[in-house]
């Protein structure tokens, strides 16, 4: 089904943070122009890698907080053929993932420069209300059980034949409020 895993750079200088971007939000690799965030201004369908880099560092330039990790880098893999399940599936990733943490900055894009489907996801480190970092151990359950739910309800409504109409809003929508349980 996925696979689910954190970059281990701590991306500890603002050059780190622009050069991830720029890969991140990278056009070239993104055929189908699955894109998104939360939080940055301009994003919709996707701001300019020096935008998004721009907002990142401006948050936090402007934190109290103390950061070791600047961003959190997520690369959630597909390991199926690529169809319209795929697609429709990794969107809706891709929106829930944004979602889930609606204080943060988040910036998202599907990659489908190998073999494998994948999605980059980009979380700033410092919220935008200045409260606390995200630690990663509970956020990486978070996002992998909300991946499992998105994919069981593609799986479902690809069964009866109503994804295809189906909005990955609406997909990731009602996956976020199974998890919140």
């Amino acid at each position: 089904m996925g696979f689910l895993k954190l970059v281990h750079s701590q991306y500890k200088e603002e050059s780190d943070v622009i050069n991830v971007i720029h890969y991140v939000c990278d056009i070239e690799k993104c055929r189908h122009l699955i894109h998104g965030s939360n939080q940055v201004l301009g994003a919709c369908p996707i701001a300019t890698p020096e935008s998004v880099a721009s907002q990142f560092l401006t948050i936090q330039k402007g934190s109290r907080l103390q950061y070791k990790r600047r961003l959190f880098h997520i690369v959630y893999s597909l390991d199926n053929a690529l169809d319209i399940v795929c697609y429709q599936a990794i969107s809706a990733i891709g929106v829930g993932f944004s979602q889930l943490y609606p204080g943060y900055q988040s910036v998202f894009a599907v990659h489908e420069d190998t073999r494998n489907l994948h999605l980059h996801m980009l979380y700033n480190n410092i919220p935008l209300n200045d409260d606390k970092q995200l630690t990663h151990r509970f956020d990486l359950l978070r996002l992998e059980n909300l991946a499992d739910i998105v994919l069981d309800r593609c799986e479902t409504l690809n069964h009866f034949r109503k994804l295809v109409s189906a909005n990955v809003y609406t997909i990731a929508r009602d996956a976020l409020s199974v998890l919140q349980y």
